[in-house]
């Protein structure tokens, strides 16, 4: 079976297998997210994360996310809705933060993203 993520290389593709993982346990009342101790991070509720999808993990960039930047994440990655069409006002979680430490990838942030006209 051919590994549709291949083209990401191994660290960015754990990244992108672990939000798949964050997704699945999100948007499962049974599921607990890997979460950094002194995490920001706001799972919210479960219907949020129904739809989403991992996009292309990047590192983190400072200049772009000034309020996770004292996080000290190594990795960014935002989050697309699956075909789900998108009311006014609606706030999903956007991108997702994490920092790579002895146990692998755990969630410092998430940003939540509001639809507007």
């Amino acid at each position: 079976m051919l590994d549709r993520h291949n083209h990401l290389g191994p660290r960015r593709r754990s990244g992108h297998h672990t939000t798949e993982t964050l997704i699945a346990e999100a948007s499962s009342d049974a599921g607990q997210p890997e979460l950094c101790t002194e995490t920001h991070a706001e799972i919210r509720d479960a219907a949020d994360w129904a739809h989403l999808s991992p996009g292309e993990p990047e590192e983190f960039h400072a200049q772009f996310w000034e309020d996770q930047a004292a996080l000290n994440p190594t990795w960014s990655i935002n989050l697309e809705r699956d075909g789900q069409e998108s009311a006014l006002g609606e706030t999903y979680p956007g991108d997702v933060f994490y920092r790579e430490g002895d146990d692998g990838l755990c969630v410092v942030d998430i940003a939540w993203t509001t639809i507007t006209g």
